[in-house]
C-alpha cells in the first residue's frame, strides 16, 4: 500500500537538503527522526491515512519543522493592499472630474 504522506514527508526533508531520515514504527504512526545542527527532529504521522488533507497536513508540518530549524527560508509576505473604500474612489473621480472641467474652461 502506497503512503502518501510519507512520500510527501521525506520529498521536503530531501528537498530541504536533509539526509539519513530515520523510521520507527510503532501503534498506529510512523515516526520520522532526523538530526539537524546536533539536534533530533521527530514528526509522527499516520501509517494508513484516510483524510484527503493528510498529506498537505504533513507537508505544512514538515515545512513548519524546517523553518523552525532554519533549513526552509520563505520569502517575506508583504501584506495585502487594502482597498480604497466607495467613498476614496468617488473623491478621485470627482478630483478627476475637477481637472478635466478646469482645462475645458480654459479653452
Amino acid at each position: 500500500m502506497k503512503n502518501e504522506c510519507l512520500a510527501v514527508a521525506l520529498q521536503e526533508l530531501s528537498l530541504a537538503g536533509v539526509r539519513d531520515v530515520g523510521r520507527a514504527y510503532g501503534g498506529k504512526h510512523l515516526q520520522l527522526r532526523w538530526r539537524v545542527n546536533g539536534t533530533e527532529r521527530m514528526y509522527s504521522l499516520p501509517i494508513t491515512p484516510r483524510d484527503v488533507r493528510s498529506a498537505s497536513n504533513t507537508r505544512a508540518g514538515i515545512r513548519r519543522m524546517l523553518r523552525e530549524d532554519g533549513l526552509l527560508i520563505t520569502a517575506e509576505r508583504k501584506p495585502p493592499e487594502r482597498m480604497p473604500s466607495r467613498i476614496e474612489r468617488l473623491e478621485r473621480r470627482v478630483e478627476v472630474l475637477e481637472t478635466e472641467l478646469k482645462l475645458l474652461r480654459r479653452a
